[in-house]
């Protein structure tokens, strides 16, 4: 009698984790990279389900084919910012754009000043995407750049090799399309903690980006830009649309650097990193967003024995609809405020208790 039940024990374990199992291998079939290339529109970079992030390498600007802010075709990043539209036929969005570099400090982009802007050649043989991480080697400066994300942060991971100074740049300036600054500021607010706003006028009318960003290691000294391009020696007017973070010779080092983003504002943005990336484990925040990846494609099957490209293809193109609420409404719930943010209607803020019932039921249908 005990060992049948021993036996189906066994053999109950055995399904259960072969269940598991099951569902963990379709994260594996998702390649990021698909649409990324033609006409697809689609960026290769970190996020997860209904996420407010897309961390993502930009490699293009202005361009109908690269409206994502990438293109398989390109040979050059020019940073990786925290917003993208995934499959559109405009551009809009790459908000708050970080680059690592080394060495001689550049401000403008390549595609901007050619001779001596920033910007590192890069080879899809030394460049990877799954589902919620992306990395690549960036060639000039032989720095290596791992992403990940959480729905309302971003997560950077640089290491570099060279033994001149390190250098991160933030910049508030660029972004996928020429677009109207109506307002950018960043605050210096320690050596590892900044904060700012990138409010813009694009294909979106009104556009409020807030961030809070802290870095694993202090920085040794910080530059300014004003939207003249000059240096700022204080922060008295607050009009700065670029910063640029030193931390001297570092070979080997790897700094890592955390970025929280709101609609509503900084304080929003720090609770949101604070809340979803307490700490500096790189690891494990890749780790939780491949399996809300999983958990989410618990939701569907695919036929019998299909190709191992159709069920790549299948699997791509469910998370992109997975991806594309972020496109079309931002959802912010305050203690007791909750806001709603979309591309045709200014924000409009009501009392939580009114919205409370739409709420439950909004957040069960993308569930």
């Amino acid at each position: 009698m005990i060992r049948p039940l021993i036996l189906f024990l066994c053999m109950a374990f055995m399904f259960n984790s072969c269940s598991n199992k099951k569902y963990q291998d379709k994260v594996d079939y998702i390649n990021p990279f698909i649409g990324t290339g033609g006409h697809g529109h689609t960026y290769p970079g970190a996020a997860v389900p209904f996420g407010m992030v897309q961390l993502s390498p930009d490699t293009r600007k202005d361009s109908w084919d690269g409206c994502s802010g990438y293109h398989h075709s390109d040979s050059i990043i020019y940073g990786f910012s925290h917003t993208h539209l995934s499959g559109t036929g405009i551009g809009d969005y790459g908000d708050i754009r970080v680059m690592p570099m080394t060495g001689e400090v550049k401000l403008e982009p390549g595609y901007i000043d050619s001779l001596s802007g920033y910007g590192s050649l890069f080879s899809h043989e030394r460049e990877t995407a799954e589902a919620g991480y992306y990395a690549v080697h960036l060639k000039d400066d032989n720095i290596y750049a791992a992403l990940t994300a959480t729905e309302h942060a971003g997560f950077h991971k640089y290491l570099f090799t060279g033994s001149e100074d390190a250098h991160i740049l933030l910049d508030l300036k660029e972004s996928v399309t020429t677009e109207e600054l109506l307002k950018t500021e960043i605050n210096i607010l320690s050596d590892r903690q900044v904060s700012g706003i990138r409010r813009t006028k694009g294909w979106a009318s009104d556009q409020h980006i807030y961030f809070y960003a802290e870095f694993s290691e202090p920085f040794t000294s910080y530059q300014l830009i004003h939207k003249e391009g000059q240096n700022a020696a204080d922060q008295q007017d607050q009009i700065f649309q670029k910063a640029v973070f030193s931390f001297g010779p570092n070979a080997g080092e790897v700094i890592l650097l955390k970025v929280g983003i709101s609609a509503v504002d900084i304080e929003g943005a720090k609770n949101n990193l604070q809340t979803e990336i307490p700490g500096w484990d790189f690891k494990g925040v890749r780790k939780d967003a491949r399996q809300k990846w999983a958990k989410q494609l618990q939701k569907i099957e695919i036929g019998e024995t299909p190709t191992i490209k159709k069920k790549s293809s299948t699997q791509r193109c469910t998370i992109r609809c997975w991806l594309q609420i972020s496109t079309v409404m931002w959802m912010v719930v305050t203690a007791d405020m909750i806001c709603v943010f979309t591309w045709i209607q200014p924000s409009k803020c009501i009392p939580s208790f009114r919205f409370g019932i739409l709420f439950v039921h909004f957040t069960r249908c993308l569930t």
